[in-house]
């Protein structure tokens, strides 16, 4: 991932999976992230290569030191949307697909729930 980065042009790298959810990535033939698909509805925010797939966001982002200074003021709540502001300033964000890799949004109690199965020892509190 972090080589990936490294040997790119991009700004941001996002680590990206299959997963299907309401609010989906654009991505092209190059990689680049180039919009979002939010409630079936395709957003595009800069010229696409090739054809567009949707794909979900793992969260995890390589950042090069630079982009902090196109973000905006003050920066958006979510992330996502603060992405697609940086795309119509030009700046390339590119994508890393982490293929079969085991990977769970816990972001709401059911899927945190759900990884505690597949990883039992994470629901034990420290005393």
């Amino acid at each position: 991932f972090k080589k990936t980065h490294k040997q790119s042009k991009n700004v941001i790298t996002l680590a990206i999976n299959n997963r299907e959810s309401s609010s989906m990535l654009l991505v092209d033939d190059e990689n680049r992230l180039v919009g979002l698909k939010r409630n079936g509805v395709n957003q595009l925010y800069t010229s696409v290569k090739g054809d567009l797939k949707a794909v979900g966001f793992c969260g995890l982002h390589f950042m090069s030191p630079s982009v902090f200074n196109f973000f905006s003021d003050p920066i958006c709540f979510s992330i996502v949307d603060e992405y697609m502001l940086l795309l119509k300033k030009g700046l390339q964000i590119g994508t890393w697909d982490i293929g079969t890799a085991y990977w769970e949004d816990i972001g709401t109690l059911t899927s945190l729930e759900s990884a505690q199965k597949h990883f039992p020892g994470l629901n034990h509190a420290s005393s």
